[in-house]
């Protein structure tokens, strides 16, 4: 069975996925063999930045390092969305790190608030948070030991 998977992960002005904003957004999309568990076809990579159209608070930028100077030339979600949701749209499984918490649910309301429905029914997600939390310290700079074998100091 062929799956198109989608990984990603999202640095944002703040922990509240309801009123924060996505101001960087990294994606893989490919298509997976899920029985032979090897990928099939191409890899295709994204990476968006945007302009939050708010100020970014020190504590977020102390936490990922993107400054307001940084986003301020970039164009709104609300101007990429139709592009994000053509990587988004059609997959049929997302993996990522605190999918289920955080990425999922600021990206449904980005979507939202563009005027887009994102519908989840039918999709696979495999949060390897969960997955890492039943098995290392439940941290990033421990995860990415685990399962990278790269030391990963200060993460967030």
């Amino acid at each position: 069975m062929i799956t198109n998977f989608c990984f990603f992960d999202i640095e944002s002005t703040g922990k509240e996925p309801a009123t924060d904003r996505i101001i960087d957004l990294v994606a893989v999309r490919t298509d997976i063999d899920i029985a032979a568990a090897i990928t099939v076809g191409t890899v295709e990579h994204y990476c968006w930045r945007f302009n939050p159209e708010c100020s970014i608070p020190p504590d977020a930028t102390a936490v990922h390092g993107i400054t307001n100077e940084m986003v301020a030339n970039c164009k709104p979600f609300r101007e990429a969305v139709q592009e994000v949701f053509s990587v988004f749209g059609h997959c049929q499984a997302l993996s990522g790190y605190n999918l289920l918490n955080f990425d999922i649910p600021i990206l449904w309301e980005e979507f939202a608030r563009a005027g887009i429905v994102w519908g989840l029914d039918g999709i696979a997600v495999i949060d390897v948070r969960n997955i890492f939390f039943k098995k290392q310290p439940r941290d990033l700079t421990a995860a990415v030991g685990y399962y990278c074998g790269e030391k990963h100091d200060g993460a967030h």
